[in-house]
Parts: structure tokens; sequence; C-alpha cells
């Protein structure tokens, strides 16, 4: 129910009134869940935060209106935050306003993926090839509590191929490091069985098979979907030659010596070398 009154406290009946709504990607939906994601990181860049229109009329009398309208959210990468504008106009034209934001469940149940944690210090997300590595699964409802019943999910592993050039972004979405223009391979399909709101998936990569991947898992029965783009790479792989699809010389990892900086201190930078190497 909308409802407005006059400062003075006189009903403001018979105003024109609206409402809009702006939905915004909740990163961190769910407490005690904070290592897993729950994003379809690559559908979130293209998921639209434009405002609409939920509904326009004039109140009542009263200075209230009724409002029940559906809120038609589609292909949404998570869990969201919905933004409520509210406008009442006086007859001059001013008007006031009201924003409110909420938390919206547009799916009833949630996916959540966690890798394993990286195993090199140069470059993120990255694990080790000819090496057993599990990634952690769950799924819980729109409060953030596992789903008790069994679930079957829908796996996808897609190899990301590239050409090197520099973009804004490595992982999909807006997971943003390192990019270039590429194509997608699917390398893999399988189903994996989530008991009491868990799951896990297990995969070993050959050295020959070293690169980037995207992980999709999918619960088919409540539609969401939860994604991440990792890397597999041998232990040497900074002493890989150039000659090996040109790699070894067009990504320069780069580590910062902290998190943060002030204006005029010396900033400490260091990266993978050969012995007795410089850099200027």
């Amino acid at each position: 129910v909308l409802s407005s009154q006059w400062l003075h406290g006189a009903l403001a009946s018979n105003l024109n009134a609206e409402v809009d709504c702006t939905y915004y990607l909740n990163r961190k939906p769910f407490e005690g869940w904070s290592q897993y994601s729950f994003i379809a990181s690559h559908e979130s860049s293209s998921f639209s935060t434009a405002t609409e229109r939920l509904w326009k009329g004039i109140l009542d009398g009263n200075g209230k209106a009724n409002i029940n309208v559906p809120m038609n959210v589609t292909n949404a990468p998570g869990r969201l935050k919905a933004t409520f504008e509210t406008r009442v106009y006086e007859g001059s034209g001013a008007f006031s306003v009201e924003n409110k934001t909420f938390d919206f469940s547009p799916y009833p149940a949630y996916v959540g993926i966690m890798l394993p944690e990286g195993e090199d210090s140069y470059r993120e997300r990255m694990l080790y090839t000819n090496k057993d590595n599990t990634v952690n699964i769950v799924v819980v409802d729109k409060d953030g509590k596992l789903i008790k019943s069994n679930r079957a999910l829908k796996l996808d592993v897609y190899r990301l191929e590239w050409k090197w050039w520099w973009q804004d972004d490595a992982y999909g979405g807006a997971e943003s490091l390192y990019s270039s223009s590429s194509s997608v391979n699917s390398v893999l399909s399988s189903r994996v069985y989530a008991e009491g709101g868990k799951g896990e998936w297990k995969f070993n990569i050959n050295d020959e098979d070293w690169g980037r991947y995207l992980l999709v898992v999918k619960d088919e029965e409540g539609g969401h979907s939860a994604s991440t783009v990792f890397y597999v790479d041998t232990p040497y792989w900074s002493r890989r030659s150039s000659g090996e699809e040109n790699i070894a010389e067009t990504i320069l990892q780069m580590q910062r010596g902290k998190d943060k900086y002030n204006v005029g201190e010396d900033v400490e930078v260091t990266f993978p070398s050969a012995k007795d190497s410089f850099a200027y």
C-alpha cells in the first residue's frame, strides 16, 4: 500500500504518483557462505540494471493506493537488491521522493561453487596440472539455508582460447584482470548430485591441457546457475618458451608488495624472472 500525506498531517488526496524499481546484483547474498560464488559470472556483464516503471496512477481520497504488480526479472545471474523509488506529485509539478532497498530473490534456490585455493603466488586462481582438484558445491534456498532434498545439477566445463591483446576482463562477467578475444570450446558435460544441499566435483588435468577454463553449474529444477573461471598450469609455467603458443613472453604476472600505498610512497612490484636478470 502506497500512502502519502502533507507535512502538516493532512491527507494527500488525489495526487499523481509513480513507483520505479532498479535491480542490482547482490555479490555477497548469504551469510556463512562467503567463500562460495553464487553468481553466473559469464552472464553478469550482460545483466541490465536499467530502471523500470512498476506503477503509475492517482492516489485515492485518503492519499493511498493499493499496488499489486508482478516483478518480472529474467536471466538474473544471482540474488538481487531491488531499490524502489516512489514519487508523489503536487499540483504545481513539484514532487516528494522516497527510496527503499530490499532483498529480491528471482529464484527459489541458488547454486554456490568454491574452487580449491590457488597454489601459485603469481597467478590468481591457478591450479596445478596432474593433481586431483576438488570443487565444493552447495544448493541453498533464498534465505541461505541448505536444501535438504537431493538435487541433480548439470555441470559444464569449457576451454577458453584467446588471441592476445589487452582488454578489461580475464574471468568473465564483472571479475576483471586480463582478457583477450576468446572462443569457447566445451570439453566436459556431467551430472553432479547434491545430497542434503552439498556436493563436489573432482578433476585432474594433464600437463598438455593447461590453460583457462570456465566452469558452469546449473540447478535445472530451480533455474539458477553459478560459474567461475580458473587457470590450470604446470608448476614450471614461467619457464615455458614462447615457442609453445607464444604464451610465456606475452603475459607478465606482477605482484604488489601491499594492497594500498599513499601518494608519494615507493611502490614495490615483483614478477618472475631469470637468475641475475634486471628490469628498468
